[in-house]
């Protein structure tokens, strides 16, 4: 009988095996703790990446959102069109496209304002292979403009059609004050 017993040392395997998992450790608990949506697509359009907050935020699950194309189902159909032009506008773009506000639809029917920061994403030669999009939802803040707007609107109303003069005290940064004609 002849027994021929080889060993090989894993001791480089098992350490970059545990690396590997702790950097994926960190990636889960980033993606739980951030607050805004990230979403990828890729160059021809299909969503290659959905982060639980963008699921949370339009109320659909990663799985009925990866691989959709447009128009996606959180677009509202009112704003297909528009949506799909400034898709088009950021897949063709070779910088960051910042400040874009949009209208998305809740799987509930809710439509939703966000705002929208775009960048490319490269690979190693430098080359883009999809857009990475971070997206706040700015619902409230878009009410409290309007409200805002109405109550001026109302107020500059009442102001031009008042038959006595109005004025507002207004207090000045060196903490005087001062009354201002309306």
């Amino acid at each position: 009988w002849i027994v021929t017993v080889t060993s090989i040392d894993i001791t480089d395997r098992k350490l970059a095996e545990e690396q590997l998992m702790a950097e994926f450790r960190l990636r889960q608990a980033i993606e739980s703790s951030i607050v805004e949506g990230i979403t990828t697509v890729s160059l021809e359009g299909e969503q290659t990446y959905v982060n639980p907050a963008f699921c949370r935020m339009v109320g659909w699950s990663q799985e009925e959102l990866l691989g959709a194309t447009p128009p996606f189902v959180y677009w509202s159909p009112e704003d297909i069109e528009h949506n799909h032009q400034v898709l088009q506008k950021r897949l063709s773009s070779r910088e960051p496209v910042k400040d874009i506000e949009l209208r998305f639809r809740r799987r509930s029917g809710e439509l939703l304002d966000v705002l929208l920061l775009d960048a490319p994403l490269r690979d190693a030669q430098g080359n883009i292979t999809a857009r990475l999009a971070s997206i706040y939802d700015i619902t409230e803040r878009k009410q409290a403009e309007t409200a805002l707007k109405q109550s001026e609107s109302r107020f500059r109303d009442i102001s031009d059609s008042s038959p006595v003069n109005i004025f507002v005290l207004v207090r000045r940064p060196n903490g005087t004050y001062y009354f201002e004609h309306m």
